[in-house]
């Protein structure tokens, strides 16, 4: 699928980016899976104005799409989005999933949850870990099992864990201590769940981050600091120092906020 995305939407040109490249930290992210696998609308629904109600608009990402995407002030996330043909790959494809492989510095396979040729996606899944053994073995790997909330209630969890012991499987083993499977949907907070979890990865001072917040949660005597980016509403970090029941509150808080800022943007409300 591809899509522009909505007015006020931190967005970098291809050409032409905003700042100069000294004062950015780019992260490149290759996102690749079948057509129709949910691709560019977990991705516009993150990290453009989009609602999970909207996505049917969204057209099918056909080859590869290339977008940069402002996150945190100087970090610019280079989104590459390929499609993984369901027939033999032409030399073409081939070509060009090969060179966003080689500055690949995450790679994430999206698979439909539903999927009736699940063996094929291995397949698709392995061969994409082998260009990456050649060309960006420092890759870190994100599967995420999507379309999650198809799947009846009580099946979900023996699904889930069905499919990412399948998958780990079929991990090589020089990516088996950098890859992470995540179940997904966009329509409830396991999509934010996902992406905080996976952006936080991506940040090259994380680490600064969480000593901050432990020293601002100590001088203030909080229980609890949390630190969201202001765009996508994802949780970057926090800091508790009191133990909390529910271990999806981030998850939720982001999706509320998320969906109240898109509500105030469509009846041109300020936010």
């Amino acid at each position: 699928m591809s899509a522009q995305a909505p007015a006020g939407q931190a967005v970098v040109p291809e050409s032409g980016a905003a700042g100069s490249p000294e004062s950015e930290n780019i992260a490149k992210v290759l996102l690749m899976g079948r057509m129709a696998a949910g691709k560019t609308s977990m991705r516009s629904i993150i990290f453009a104005n989009y609602l999970a109600r909207d996505a049917y608009k969204i057209t099918f990402t056909v080859d590869v799409n290339k977008q940069r995407v402002r996150f945190l002030g100087n970090l610019v996330l280079h989104f590459g989005i390929a499609v993984v043909k369901t027939a033999s790959w032409s030399s073409t494809s081939n070509r060009k999933e090969t060179t966003s492989s080689r500055t690949s510095a995450s790679s994430f396979s999206s698979s439909d949850v539903t999927s009736k040729e699940f063996h094929v996606d291995l397949e698709h899944y392995m061969n994409c870990l082998n260009a990456l053994s050649d060309l960006s073995q420092n890759a870190k790997i994100f599967v995420l099992i999507h379309k999650m909330d198809l799947i009846r209630e009580d099946m979900r969890d023996d699904m889930f864990n069905e499919k990412m012991t399948r998958i780990m499987e079929a991990t090589s083993n020089n990516f088996k201590d950098k890859t992470q499977c995540f179940r997904t949907s966009i329509w409830d907070e396991t999509l934010y769940k996902a992406w905080s979890t996976i952006v936080s990865i991506l940040l090259p001072n994380i680490n600064q981050l969480k000593l901050s917040l432990q020293r601002f949660c100590s001088t203030i005597h909080a229980n609890e600091v949390v630190l969201f980016e202001k765009s996508t509403f994802l949780m970057i970090s926090h800091f508790d120092a009191a133990n909390h029941e529910d271990d999806h509150r981030f998850e939720k808080i982001s999706n509320i906020i998320k969906q109240f800022k898109l509500s105030c943007i469509k009846t041109n409300y300020q936010f």
